[in-house]
């Protein structure tokens, strides 16, 4: 069910329109700006912008496949019946002409955060309050890690112009989607200077706050749950861009900053049609490893994988991506939440980041390399554009003349392994009349290459073995289980298996050996030594 789309407007109140009146004779050169980066836009610094006017837009829809409780309704009595999900999803497009929008300035980015965004809040409705707002600006301005920066300094900054344009009219063609992916409990403003520069060069860029299932875990960022539930709003923005005739689906890149980045890592180990991840500080980590969806086996795509080092490295569990290109790169100088435009509006402040020494124009810098070789390798990976594979390829294998400075950023690559053949293209070999071989054939390459690969779990082999016999195809199922020893060779069970299919189908000199086999891995396995002693005996 598709909501009013409408533009965001305040409930009248005198502050509102004080506020108003004055932001209106305010501008960015009234900034008290460092000379360094006086010129400098305070969220895009020096990004050079791309050829393509950007347009932006925000629809909220229902998702009717996903359910939640609020804790209230809006008149404050408790919530009873439970409501499909409200879903915000935001686009930014290359346009065919910037005036034909409305243009975006940086408070409008701020009206549409994530804050509130469940059923009590009317903002679907283009309804946004002044102590809404007010709260949401506040939020911003006193980023728990930050200080030196008064909340009147920050007002300055709401009607700053972005280079987007609401509404404008999409250009002609359909260009590569790229999902973005905010942070914990993170919104359409948290990277929406990447995004409209990824948008200017060409790409769509389509996002959805990134929160919990439900009121009760929205903030709290330790559930697992959480990272479920911002990558089923991620799947479900890829669903709704893909609706938009601007969109080549086919190409489909993805960026994520924080948590954000360990939900591009899991995406790719369960989406194959991913062409590349881009991880803004970020790992894997435990809350990725608990999730249904981990399989490092699974990932192919190219990840470029960008971290601080602050608190500690956030790079080794990527070690576990055997079969994806892995370009790690530390970041001098830098914390976690300057790979955001948070980070770019508090150093245009001059907001001291405790944790940080480098200066302003150091992570600046560093922020806008970060961009630019984003941009880069989501041209050499999605776009597949021959000049930019040849420039990636010469910063990821050590030519610095296409590099950042060194002491700002270095990038290390570690080539994957070539990927093994799909499980489930095995398992429609295994199951075609004679396609076991086949199957055995791409399973013993494979293994050649990645000894540690195993194709498929020991229990399924082993129930595929016995199905075979109930359908009455004996060969396929010694073939299979024949396989299974040779995949599991420390096993007991799978002799213990492959000993009973053989005893039925009359191989006798065959069951003793497996049985045999199986007793001496498992000496406590009563059932081998039973059938064992009878089939000796009938030998005898």
């Amino acid at each position: 069910m598709n909501l009013p789309r409408t533009s965001l407007r305040l409930e009248p109140s005198f502050p509102a329109l004080a506020l108003a009146t004055t932001l209106s004779m305010l501008s960015l050169s009234s900034i008290d700006a460092a000379p360094a980066a006086a010129q400098e836009h305070p969220v895009l610094g020096e990004l050079e912008m791309g050829p393509h006017p950007v347009g932006f837009t925000v629809e909220y829809t229902r998702d009717p496949s996903r359910v939640e409780r609020p804790e209230v309704r809006p008149d404050g009595t408790p919530e009873t019946r439970p409501i499909a999900r409200l879903m915000q999803v935001a686009l930014w497009y290359p346009a065919s002409d910037a005036a034909s929008g409305t243009a975006m300035t940086l408070g409008d980015y701020i009206d549409l955060q994530n804050s509130g965004l469940l059923a009590d809040d009317r903002r679907d409705e283009g309804i946004l309050t002044e102590t809404q707002r007010a709260e949401l600006v506040r939020e911003w301005a006193t980023w728990n890690i930050m200080t030196g920066v008064a909340l009147e300094d920050w007002e300055r900054l709401l009607p700053v112009r972005m280079r987007a344009s609401r509404d404008a009219v999409p250009a002609g063609g359909a260009f590569p989607l790229i999902l973005m992916i905010q942070g914990a409990n993170g919104s359409v403003a948290d990277m929406m200077g990447t995004a409209e520069y990824l948008a200017s060069h060409g790409y769509v860029v389509v996002t959805a706050p990134s929160r919990g299932p439900d009121q009760a875990v929205t903030r709290v960022s330790a559930d697992p749950r959480l990272t479920e539930s911002i990558m089923q709003d991620a799947e479900y923005a890829i669903g709704r861009a893909a609706t938009r005739d601007f969109v080549a689906v086919r190409q489909l890149g993805v960026l994520g900053w924080s948590r954000g980045g360990t939900a591009a890592l899991l995406l790719g180990m369960r989406n194959p049609s991913i062409d590349a991840i881009v991880s803004f500080d970020s790992g894997l980590g435990r809350l990725a490893a608990v999730a249904p969806s981990f399989d490092p086996s699974r990932l192919t795509a190219p990840v470029l994988a960008f971290h601080t080092g602050w608190p500690g490295p956030t790079y080794p569990p990527l070690d576990s991506l055997r079969y994806a290109d892995v370009h790690i790169v530390p970041v001098s100088g830098v914390h976690h939440v300057d790979f955001s435009a948070i980070g770019m509006i508090h150093t245009a402040l001059h907001a001291r980041n405790r944790h940080v020494t480098a200066s302003d124009e150091h992570i600046r810098s560093a922020h806008e390399w970060i961009n630019r070789y984003t941009l880069l390798f989501m041209d050499a990976r999605v776009k597949q554009d021959e000049r930019a594979v040849a420039r990636f390829e010469k910063i990821a294998y050590g030519d610095a003349g296409e590099g950042a400075p060194s002491d700002i950023l270095t990038v290390a690559t570690r080539a994957g392994r070539p990927a093994p053949p799909a499980a489930g293209h095995l398992a429609e070999l295994v199951w075609r009349r004679g396609g076991i071989g086949e199957a055995a054939g791409l399973i013993r390459a494979a293994r050649d290459a990645d000894p540690e690969w195993l194709p498929f779990p020991e229990q399924l082999l082993n129930a595929a073995g016995y199905r075979f016999m109930e359908l009455g195809r004996h060969d396929e199922a010694i073939g299979v289980l024949r396989l299974n020893v040779e995949l599991y060779p420390e096993s007991a069970n799978v002799y213990d298996s492959l000993g009973e299919i053989l005893m039925l189908t009359g191989d006798r000199e065959g069951a003793i050996e497996n049985y045999s086999r199986s007793l001496a891995l498992d000496p406590t396995n009563t059932n081998a030594r039973r059938l064992l002693r009878t089939l000796t005996e009938e030998s005898d």
